[in-house]
């Protein structure tokens, strides 16, 4: 599964571990998106973060930050998880979508966020990089506590037993997620949220 991972930093700690932080999407701008990632913004200057690209953006890097952790720093254990909406600002606006009803937004939450809203969880970081149901439930606990700034109960697309949930994915996704859950010991579900 391919997500929208921008770019990569690694920071010194002063404890001498490491940290590596992905940043994910893209530079706002005016008008409707050609690329995934892509921050889209409507006449009135506010942003969307569109739910599948959230849900992906946090399988993939977290997938990547996991294998990067494991293969690269010889990190294992728990790690501490925390991710965020970026941009987020007064000047930028963002809310939740989806895209579902013929290329029109479609509100997921009651709240226009103005600020950066951060959600944290703990997992494993070689569950994580095996990409498994430990994967899909940090993205799940991740995405839903991003979801509630929003004043959304939780992401769709996953469920907290680390399943797919097909229906609330794009059309067009479908085919890579089932194709990288065959690969996975992830179960892809018909269930509603």
């Amino acid at each position: 599964m391919t997500g929208w991972l921008d770019r990569q930093q690694t920071d010194t700690q002063a404890a001498g571990g490491r940290r590596v932080r992905a940043q994910l999407g893209q530079q706002p701008v005016a008008g409707r998106a050609d690329a995934p990632g892509r921050v889209v913004l409507d006449r009135e200057g506010v942003a969307d973060a569109e739910g599948d690209e959230l849900a992906d953006g946090l399988l993939s890097g977290l997938q990547y930050l996991a294998l990067h952790a494991r293969d690269r720093a010889a990190a294992s254990g728990n790690a501490f998880l925390r991710a965020t909406v970026h941009p987020v600002t007064a000047g930028c606006p963002t809310r939740l979508v989806h895209y579902r009803r013929h290329g029109f937004p479609e509100l997921l939450g009651a709240r226009v966020l103005t600020k950066a809203a951060p959600a944290v969880t703990v997992s494993d970081v070689d569950d994580m990089a095996a990409g498994g149901p430990e994967l899909v439930a940090a993205a799940d606990r991740l995405g839903s506590g991003l979801a509630q700034a929003f004043g959304r109960a939780e992401i769709l697309q996953f469920s907290p037993e680390g399943e797919l949930r097909r229906s609330y994915w794009s059309h067009e996704s479908r085919p890579a997620l089932e194709r990288w859950t065959q690969q996975s010991d992830v179960k892809i579900t018909d269930a509603e949220a």
